[in-house]
C-alpha cells in the first residue's frame, strides 16, 4: 500500500486511482480519529474497571467469610448442646 503512495507517477492521471487514493487518506484520518476516541474512553472508564474488579474480590472474600460462618456457628451450637448437657444433666431446666 505505502508503495503506491510512494510512486505518485504511476498512473497519475488515472481519476480512479486518485479516488483511491483519496480514499485511504481519508480512511487513514478516520483511523486516527476513532483510535484517539477509544484511548479517551479507555481512560474514562479505566477507574470504573478497577473498582469493579475490586468489588469481585470483595464480594468472593464474603462468600468465604459467610461459609465460615454458617459452618462455625454450626459448631458453637453443638459445643454449647454438648456443655449444656454436661452442666445440667441433659435435663431441660
Amino acid at each position: 500500500m505505502d508503495e503506491i503512495l510512494q510512486r505518485p507517477e504511476r498512473r497519475s492521471d488515472d481519476p480512479r486511482v486518485t479516488r483511491i487514493l483519496e480514499n485511504v487518506e481519508t480512511l487513514t484520518e478516520d483511523i486516527k480519529t476513532l483510535k484517539a476516541t477509544i484511548d479517551a474512553v479507555d481512560t474514562q472508564t479505566r477507574e470504573m474497571r478497577e473498582f469493579w474488579t475490586a468489588l469481585e474480590g470483595g464480594i468472593k472474600v464474603l462468600r468465604v467469610l459467610g461459609a465460615v460462618a454458617k459452618w462455625g456457628g454450626g459448631v458453637v451450637a453443638a459445643v454449647a448442646a454438648a456443655w449444656f448437657a454436661v452442666k445440667h444433666g441433659g435435663q431441660p431446666r
